[in-house]
């Protein structure tokens, strides 16, 4: 009697904490004879409740979670299905990728020259442009579609396709290309975009 007794207390305290679940058929306790008092034997073998194993992570989802994966989601740039399809495109492309050259370029005076006042060296974080050149053998201007992101250049033709990750972040509203029909190469200039401006000492020390 003792052990139906708490069975039937751990019953009414289960259906204060869980109300919903007083509308599913869960089979009343039975307590067999010598028998220890399981979960099982509260529920029943086929109890619609499942109890996670011990030492395992268990995830609770919550509506405020679900309200902020689903926000989330909404600000995302890109969709996944926008996502696929930009790489199965990519993947489908079998245009050639151009040869490309990168070149670097700084405005140097008199000071830099002999004085080396205004702390400038060869190195590419003191140029201020980008010049990237592109061979496009076989293609006329008219053929040619080009685009200018702050990180990235796409130049694109019937044969070619270049999409080029830049070594810095430009100005891309001030750069500048040139089409070299002879050479049949493709110049475009993109002035670097600085976080930090180098001091000028030279000037500092004429005022």
């Amino acid at each position: 009697m003792d052990c139906l007794s708490d069975a039937r207390n751990i019953q009414s305290l289960c259906s204060l904490l869980c109300p919903d679940d007083q509308d599913e058929n869960i089979p009343g306790p039975t307590v067999p004879g010598g028998t220890a008092l399981t979960p099982g034997t509260i529920t029943g073998p086929k109890g619609t409740r499942r109890i996670a194993p011990p030492n395992v992570k268990v995830t609770a989802k919550t509506p405020c979670a679900d309200k902020a994966e689903k926000r989330a989601k909404q600000d995302d740039i890109w969709g996944e299905s926008e996502v696929e399809q930009g790489i199965t495109l990519q993947q489908d492309d079998h245009r050639t990728e151009p040869e490309y050259e990168i070149l670097y370029r700084q405005k140097v005076g008199t000071e830099d020259v002999y004085l080396g006042m205004s702390d400038r060296d060869v190195s590419s974080d003191h140029c201020e442009e980008i010049t990237i050149k592109i061979e496009l053998p076989d293609t006329k201007l008219p053929d040619i579609t080009l685009e200018t992101l702050r990180e990235r250049l796409i130049v694109m033709s019937p044969k070619y396709r270049l999409n080029l990750a830049l070594p810095y972040a430009v100005k891309k509203d001030q750069g500048s290309a040139k089409w070299d029909g002879k050479k049949q190469v493709l110049k475009v200039v993109l002035p670097i975009e600085r976080d930090v401006r180098l001091v000028d000492l030279a000037g500092a020390a004429r005022t």
